[in-house]
């Protein structure tokens, strides 16, 4: 290096930082420049080394190529990277190896090496330097710090730097998952590329359309979050915060004539989440109008059907089944996995097995049991662990249940509840909905114990995820208001139902759901000699269970037969047989006739023959109940016990007293083990054992047997209950 060359870049280094230490970058600018400009027109002297310099048109090509260099780099260093600007460094670049290589060849002639060496120093130098501003990444955090202290007198193109800046902590704070931080940064950028942009930011917003992007996967990722707590509302918020964001930006270049495929397909994804927050949010129509938007807006882009036209279609088929609308919902399910059909992939398989499972939750709800089950068999899962293979056993159970298969719908119940709990706090819905199915099931079986421990299960589960008097709380109150009510436990059981019936009603529950609680507390208050309380919850239970008047569903019987119970206790004996007769067409139309509903209306049928004085037809009724009762229940069961009192009173009428003897030992022997010694099926069995006694010509002891009765029904139902006149009427006699 000549003494010239050292005080010259000495001077210019001393300019350019009293550039840098101050307001304007004019001494740092022109200190390149007056370097550039000294290498292009002086390199044949400032590269002239002794004792030997390189050649002479060495030495001019290099203070070219230095100088392009070094004219390029003042652009580089305010971000602009123009083709040229690309091209310039790599010429010196190529300068740099071709001297590289020379020196590398003439190592062994100690002189020429010498001559070339300090000039391909000062090549590999500038290159490194140039190579570095023209092409290193923004995303390089070093390189934007050393751009903004060399541009920090330049706000513009510092608000660039920074927009840059922000957004990479944005992205990084997504990768940590840390969405409000996330939001922060991306917020941070989104305002420093508008000010970068300042006046011209309305005709050239798609120079910061990352920000765009960033800021709305920031609010995406809250709101993912929100979504997967079940908080629908907040996630809701940040899902609209984020679609403004998203319709506010501007994907296209200046020549471009629409947006961008990739963001109107993330314009789509953005609606379909909106709408699955109004959907769980039970807001129907804006979830339906959304998710027929988004499904509109993609097939606009793309008129051929594709997987991703079917996942849309899905969702608008879950909006419609959520409305009741279950035909609609199902057609839509079909299409959908049609159209997956065509593209067979893990993922789309995955999406044939969800679809397939909620096509049987649909027939499930129609009633239609035995689609539901050949639906569920026909579903190939893609493996046994999967949430949607839980899901079908849940609905599996559920249809054995309503078919009166007790012991395959607790089987079935069981393994989803294993699963449940396998995965942890993760799906503690789904447990707890395992949970409830179990005790409704179990309440069936008499396993009242089970039935409770169930309960009180998923009121755990539950309890620290929805509001105290939310639907699914509000559920396991009924299960143990029926628990109570099978128990014997009225007072408790009539508390809990009133409660029930009042949230469901406060929650605006209807149809199906506030039915089977009001059907339920008719039953009880007709057990407790309320008549007009059950007729008047009756009717308000049909009104919703039947708006169009028909009564033609399985789900429909157990109604039937309560209102038939209160009829039957009120005296409309005609009343009575009509519905116990409504009972059995609709399961034998079904093709039901072998579930417990039909078992109950043969036993109801029995008692109406009976008190006519048919005891041909009550004997056929009576038998056929209790082999049904036995082979659905088996013999220790309340509702078996039942009905062997029931055969018993008949047998008593016929004056068969070992027949009616053994029958009123069974029905002891069913529920000694079950219920409490106090409940009122043991007055009923007094009652009968009394009867039977009388007979028998055992007057003291029929006596003894009523007083035990009697002592029951008081404790139970107070002095003036029915059952008690009944029992004078008999003692009377």
């Amino acid at each position: 290096m000549t003494r010239f060359e050292k005080i010259f870049l000495s001077v210019l280094a001393s300019i350019s930082v009293l550039g840098l230490s101050g307001e304007t970058d004019a001494f740092l600018t022109t200190s390149i420049w007056l370097l550039g400009l000294a290498y292009a027109t002086a390199a044949y002297w400032l590269f002239r080394t002794r004792p030997t310099a390189p050649a002479a048109w060495v030495r001019i090509i290099s203070g070219l190529c230095f100088g392009a260099a070094l004219f390029q780099l003042q652009d580089s260093i305010r971000l602009q990277h123009d083709l040229y600007e690309q091209v310039l460094p790599a010429l010196a670049g190529l300068l740099g190896a071709g001297q590289g290589a020379y020196v590398f060849v003439r190592r062994r002639q100690p002189e020429q090496a010498a001559a070339y060496r300090p000039l391909f120093i000062r090549t590999a130098i500038l290159f490194g330097v140039c190579a570095f501003f023209a092409y290193t990444p923004i995303a390089f955090s070093p390189y934007r710090s050393i751009l903004l202290v060399l541009n920090q007198s330049n706000s513009t193109l510092t608000q660039n730097i920074l927009m840059h800046e922000y957004a990479q902590r944005s992205d990084e704070a997504l990768a940590e998952n840390d969405c409000p931080q996330a939001i922060t940064y991306a917020r941070q950028a989104y305002a420093a590329g508008n000010k970068w942009l300042a006046e011209d930011s309305v005709g050239t917003r798609h120079l910061i359309n990352g920000t765009y992007s960033t800021l709305y996967k920031a609010y995406r990722c809250r709101a993912d979050a929100k979504y997967d707590q079940r908080h629908y509302q907040q996630a809701l918020h940040s899902y609209q915060l984020g679609h403004a964001v998203l319709m506010r930006g501007d994907y296209r270049a200046d020549t471009a004539d629409s947006s961008d495929s990739y963001w109107v397909e993330q314009e789509v994804w953005s609606l379909n989440d909106m709408a699955y927050c109004y959907l769980r949010m039970q807001q129907l129509p804006q979830s339906d109008s959304l998710f027929i938007r988004a499904l509109k807006l993609y097939n606009q882009r793309h008129p051929t059907p594709t997987a991703e036209t079917a996942r849309l279609l899905s969702s608008l088929a879950t909006s419609q089944a959520a409305g009741q609308e279950w035909n609609i919902s199902s057609l839509l399910f079909k299409r959908a996995n049609r159209i997956y059909a065509k593209f067979p992939a893990r993922s789309t398989k995955a999406a044939v097995v969800e679809n397939g499972v909620e096509l049987a939750r649909n027939y499930l709800m129609q009633d239609s049991l035995r689609a539901a089950l050949q639906q569920l068999r026909a579903i190939q899962f893609t493996a046994d662990d999967s949430i949607d293979w839980a899901k079908a056993h849940l609905y599996a159970g559920t249809c054995y249940y309503r078919q009166s298969r007790y012991a395959q719908a607790d089987s079935v119940l069981l393994m989803a509840r294993r699963y449940y709990r396998a995965h942890g706090t993760a799906e503690w819905a789904g447990e707890a909905g395992a949970e409830l199915l179990l005790a409704t099931n179990n309440l069936a079986l008499a396993a009242y114990p089970r039935a409770k421990a169930s309960v009180i299960a998923a009121q755990a589960l539950l309890a620290p995820h929805v509001g105290p008097t939310s639907r699914q709380l509000t559920w396991c109150v009924q299960i143990l208001a029926a628990v109570h009510k099978a128990l014997g436990q009225y007072e408790t059981a009539e508390q809990q139902y009133t409660q029930v019936v009042a949230r469901y009603q406060q929650k605006d529950i209807r149809g199906s759901t506030l039915a089977v609680a009001l059907m339920e507390l008719a039953d009880l208050n007709a057990t407790l000699g309320n008549l007009p309380a059950a007729d008047t919850n009756l009717a308000a239970a049909f009104a919703l269970a039947n708006p169009d008047g028909k009564l033609t569903y399985p789900s429909q019987p157990p109604l039937l037969l309560t209102a038939a119970y209160v009829d039957y206790a009120s005296g409309r004996l005609a009343a009575a047989r009509a519905r116990y007769r409504q009972v059995l067409a609709i399961n034998r139309r079904l093709g039901q006739a072998k579930t417990l509903t039909t078992a109950t209306a043969w036993n109801g049928l029995g008692l109406l023959a009976a008190g006519q004085q048919q005891p041909a037809q009550a004997d056929s009724l009576f038998a056929a109940s209790v082999a049904l009762h036995e082979k659905l229940l088996g013999t220790q069961h309340p509702a078996t016990a039942t009905v062997y009192l029931n055969y018993s009173l008949l047998r008593l009428q016929q004056n068969r007293l070992p027949e009616a003897g053994m029958l009123i030992r069974k029905s002891q022997q069913s529920i000694h083990a079950i219920l409490l010694a106090d409940h009122d099926l043991f007055g009923d069995l007094n009652a009968a054992l009394g009867d039977l006694a009388q007979r028998q010509g055992q007057a003291a002891q029929a006596r003894t047997y009523y007083r035990q009765a009697g002592a029951i029904y008081s404790k139970k139902f107070g002095p003036n209950y029915w059952k008690i006149k009944a029992l004078k009427q008999r003692r009377t006699t």
